[in-house]
């Protein structure tokens, strides 16, 4: 996750894009294929943007994902680790002020 510092406030760390898709994830709270979010976005981002925003969503704990088989083989259906979009943006938070405090020890002179 990365902090856009030239933005304010959830649209630092989202994209217009990646808010509209997170929108779509919570929409479907037993599970999303990629396929789902992609239609969501209504062709913004190409489907490879998409695969590889819920993918690194993943790595970073904002999404579980499990693979089911379908046409043309496996597929992961991803979906929400945090029950409500509140709890996400609180571990966001929460994880950002850890980083920090833990990135900010000692003095700028060091």
């Amino acid at each position: 996750m990365k902090l856009d510092m030239n933005e304010k406030g959830w649209e630092s760390v989202f994209k217009p894009f990646e808010k509209k898709l997170l929108e779509a994830v919570y929409k479907h709270p037993s599970g999303m294929i990629t396929l789902t979010g992609w239609k969501y976005l209504n062709g913004e981002r190409s489907r490879a943007t998409v695969i590889n925003t819920l993918a690194r969503w993943k790595l970073e704990g904002i999404l579980k994902a499990t693979t089911r088989t379908g046409k043309g083989g496996h597929h992961d259906v991803y979906s929400p680790v945090y029950p409500t979009i509140e709890e996400l943006e609180a571990a966001i938070k929460i994880g950002f002020i850890n980083f920090m405090k833990e990135e900010l020890q000692g003095s700028i002179l060091e």
